[in-house]
Parts: structure tokens; sequence; C-alpha cells
């Protein structure tokens, strides 16, 4: 009774978790389906993706702060938490934040020439003083367990984005700042509640200065690794962006950032889950880890290979809809399987080494997995100036850093996937060669027909209890 207890109120969270981001993925389609469609020209849409991808490395200059914190606490009540303490946290960093903003708009000012940019780098650097405090509280929350408080946050700035989009698409804009400042407006939203939420830690009166910065000292250090992990991480794709970026112009960028995007709809719910794996995980015995880690990686699997089965039509609606991004919607046969490996990684193998506290072993690979990157983009980009084979570095990128991640974890959690990597291996490049070669139906077809054979000899995976190799 108990165990089904537990079970039911671990579904539960990530019902909440999953209802947030479902939320999310909402968003995710206004901004990558309807607002090109509705701004219509591509160098619009181009401006307004690179602000969001610049925006998207804001989470960096939490130096390491909030990771520590999840890492070093993770697992523990909210009853229980230091409020004091965790206030003090919370002030300091919005201090430093402070201090960065008016660094980097004061630079922007001075040494930038052009509209655009200056525009897009004081947005991008307003979210330091708005997205990372609210970060922080979202950690205290998510390293408790209040799943369904954290979902809350997101939730509500969805939402207010959500409005804000409608709102634009009513009055009829069709400029790419309004939208930016729409979405910057619905992180203020997001942090006002995130504030009302967590007001019982931030109204607490701080502990002394010297103390609150030994404490941030530890958390930074803690956390520096898994933050340098994680710059690796996005720099192994954002080499590539850059890449592209420099090399041509800012249309042939939204082109591409608009094919990205479409990729990373599937991540959503992926992040989702491992939101709420971390702290459950951390509660539960080193001996289960193995086979809890073996029947969830086959059910991932087996569900993100089967969503690469519905490209054709995705791309057939897609080129109808958007006709003027139908000829980018090709590099979709290279990146959709970005989505498999990069899903698996993020919510499994990464999840487990933050459990195992195997930093260093995250940090090494991604920071590997990053010179790779610039290694292929000065290959594929400056050298063939070939977008084509730009995106498929991405994907050959990757993989590499999953199979070579996997294999470290393996050693730790004594499993054998050699069997399984290689048929993933197999299966992907099935997926690559009919849809970007053969195309059209005959490709999905002859992907399907590897999948059911690919489902069918993962049956007994699935119903066994040692389901690992």
């Amino acid at each position: 009774m108990i165990q089904y207890s537990k079970y039911k109120n671990f579904l539960n969270k990530i019902k909440y978790a999953i209802g947030s981001n479902l939320i999310s993925l909402l968003v995710s389609v206004l901004t990558t389906l309807l607002i090109p469609k509705y701004l219509g020209n591509i160098e619009q849409y181009g401006y307004y993706r690179m602000y969001l991808f610049y925006a998207s490395y804001v989470g960096l200059f939490h130096l390491g702060w909030c990771d520590g914190i999840l890492l070093k606490d993770g697992g523990k009540k909210y009853e229980d938490l230091d409020k004091a303490k965790y206030s003090s946290q919370f002030w300091l960093l919005c201090l430093t934040e402070t201090i960065i903003f008016f660094s980097i708009i004061i630079g922007t000012l001075l040494y930038s020439d052009n509209s655009n940019t200056k525009f897009i780098s004081c947005l991008v650097a307003s979210n330091l003083i708005v997205y990372i405090p609210t970060l922080m509280l979202s950690y205290f929350l998510q390293m408790t367990n209040r799943i369904r408080e954290y979902a809350l946050i997101i939730s509500f700035n969805k939402f207010a984005h959500i409005l804000i989009i409608i709102i634009n698409f009513i009055i009829g804009t069709q400029k790419y700042e309004l939208f930016v400042l729409g979405e910057f407006t619905s992180q203020l939203f997001g942090l006002g509640y995130a504030c009302y939420i967590c007001k019982d830690i931030i109204s607490v009166k701080p502990i002394k200065l010297i103390e609150a910065v030994k404490h941030a000292s530890k958390y930074i250090y803690i956390g520096s690794k898994l933050l340098f992990s994680n710059l690796a991480s996005m720099l192994i794709t954002g080499i590539v962006q850059w890449g592209v970026q420099l090399k041509w112009d800012v249309t042939t960028y939204g082109k591409i950032s608009f094919t990205l995007s479409i990729s990373n709809l599937v991540l959503t719910f992926i992040n989702a889950i491992a939101i709420v794996l971390f702290p459950t995980l951390r509660r539960i015995e080193r001996e289960r880890l193995s086979y809890i880690y073996c029947k969830a990686r086959n059910m991932l699997m087996i569900i993100l290979f089967g969503c690469l089965v519905f490209y054709c039509p995705i791309r057939v609606v897609l080129s109808a809809w958007l006709p003027q991004y139908s000829e980018s919607l090709k590099y979709m046969a290279f990146l959709f399987p970005v989505c498999v490996y990069a899903a698996k990684m993020t919510m499994l193998i990464q999840t487990y080494m933050n459990v195992l506290r195997l930093e260093k072993i995250i940090m090494k690979i991604n920071i590997l997995g990053m010179v790779i990157a610039v290694v292929t983009t000065v290959i594929t980009v400056f050298l063939f100036e070939n977008v084509t084979l730009a995106m498929v570095s991405i994907v050959i990128n990757q993989i590499f850093r999953c199979i070579y991640a996997e294999h470290e974890l393996s050693k730790h959690i004594q499993i054998t996937v050699s069997k399984d990597i290689l048929i993933e291996m197999l299966l992907t490049v099935v997926f690559v060669l009919s849809n970007g070669f053969v195309g059209e139906w005959y490709g999905a077809i002859i992907y399907l027909i590897f999948y059911l054979i690919f489902l069918f000899s993962k049956k007994r995976d699935v119903i066994e209890k040692n389901s690992c190799w």
C-alpha cells in the first residue's frame, strides 16, 4: 500500500510537470508555426529567433550557483529548509545579476552600432534580473520535490506569453521587436508569481553577508562543473548556429533556426519528466538505480523512435502551411534524430549522473563534444560552405556525446548497453537515409518497417525484469 502511494505520488508529479509543459508546447507552437506565418518576412523572423537563441544562454550567468544548490541540497523536504540561508542566497543572487546587467548594457551602448543588435543585447541582458531569480526560486521547489508549485510558475509565465502573442496578432503587429518585448514581459509575470509562492523564503531576514558569501562560494564551486558542462552541451549545437549566422545572412539563419525549433518541440515533455526524476532518484537506494534505468531506457527509446514515424506527415503539413520555409524543411530529416539522443541524454543519462554526483565526467564529455563541434563547423561551414553537411554534423556530435556518456554511466551502475546502442545507431542511419535521400512516403514506409522490427525485438526486454542486454 505504501509502495502504491509512492508510485501514485510520482505519477501525479509527472502529471503536473507535463501539464505545465503542455502550455510551454503551445507557446513553442505559436512561436514556431504561427509567428513566422504572421511576420511573413523571413528576416524579421530571423531576428526574433536570434533573440531567443541568445536568451537561451542567459541561464549560464548564475555562475553555477543554482545548480550547486540543486546538486547539494536536492532531496530535502521544503519544511526542513533553513529559510534565512536561502533568503540570503536569493537576494545576493539578485544583487550579482544587477551588476552584470548594468555592465552589459553599458558595453552594448558604447560599442554596438547596429540598432537590431543593440535592441536584442539590451533585452537579453534584462533577462538576467528577471529570469535568473525566477530560476533560483524554481530550483528551491524542484530540489524539495514540490513539482506542483514549480509547474504553476511555468504555467503562469506561459499563459502570460500566450496572451501577449494573441494581443500582438489582434493589433496587427508585424515587427519582431514587439514579440520580443512580449516574451520578456511574460518573464516578469513568472518572477512575480514565483516570489508569491516562495514568499515564506524571500521575506525571511537573511543571514549575515559574510556567511551568505561563504555559502554562495560553496554552491558556485559545486555547480560550476555542471555550469561549464551545460555551456559545452549548448555549444555543441550553438557553435554550428553561430557559424551559419557568420557565414550566411540572417534569412538563412532564420530558416535553419526554424528547422531546429521544430525538432526541439519533442524535448518539451522529456524535460518535464527529467525535472521529476532527479529529486525522486536521490531518495532511492543505489542498488535499484540500474533496474530503473534499464526499464526507463527501453520505454523512452521505443517512444522516441516511434515519434520519428510521423516525420513525413509533419513535413507535408508544414510545407503547405509555411511554403517560404519548405526548402529548409529538408534538413528536418537530418535533425529529427537529434531529439532522440538529446532526450536520452537530458532525461536519463545526465539525470543519473547528477544523482551519482558525476559532474566532472559530464563536463569532460560535453567539452569534448564542443571541441568536435568547433572542428566540424570549421570544416562544413567555412571550408566546404555546405549547410546540409553542417546539419549532419549536429546529429553526429549529439550521437557521439550520448554514446560516450552512456558508456561512462554504465560503468557506475553496472549495466551493458552496447548491443542496444548499435541497434539504435542502425535505426538512426535508416531514418536519415530513407527520409533524407529516398524521401517522400517511400522513405517513411522503409523506416516504419525497420521500426516495427525494432519494436518486436524490444518486446522481451520490456517484459523481463532484467531489461538491459
